[in-house]
């Protein structure tokens, strides 16, 4: 379509396999019958796409964390009963968050792709919260 490029796809340190480009628009005119909806309704729409692809970055962050979990030394895993600030006690207490975290991220997935599963529309705050909690 005259005035529409795909720029270069990007590098990315995670999530390869979903492929980033920019989208290039340049005085570039999308015939009616070429609409996803009416003239208007595009922040709509892409809202309703962001509800039901939300749940699924939590999903990946999920995963993500919980291999990162699973990769852990056990004794990292346990936590420290001290107060100490050593580095080590740090790490202990960071895996420890983490441990509790992923399970709590993983029931709000679970609970916004069950309302994508039921076409229930305007989950945006629930699948908001499966997205940042599983960041």
């Amino acid at each position: 379509m005259p005035g529409f490029s795909v720029g270069k796809k990007e590098r990315k340190m995670g999530i390869r396999c979903s492929p980033t480009v920019a989208l290039h628009f340049t005085d570039c005119s999308v015939p009616a019958t070429q609409r996803l909806g009416e003239e208007g309704e595009g922040f709509k729409i892409a809202m309703r796409t962001l509800d039901m692809t939300a749940a699924d970055d939590g999903a990946m962050a999920v995963g993500i964390g919980q291999a990162a979990l699973d990769a852990a030394p056990p004794t990292r895993r346990s936590g420290s009963s001290s107060a100490s600030r050593s580095p080590r006690s740090r790490a202990s207490s960071s895996c420890s968050d983490m441990a509790m975290q992923v399970p709590r991220a993983r029931l709000m997935v679970h609970h916004a792709a069950r309302q994508v599963d039921a076409g229930i529309l305007g989950n945006t705050f629930e699948a908001s919260m499966a997205k940042c909690w599983g960041r």
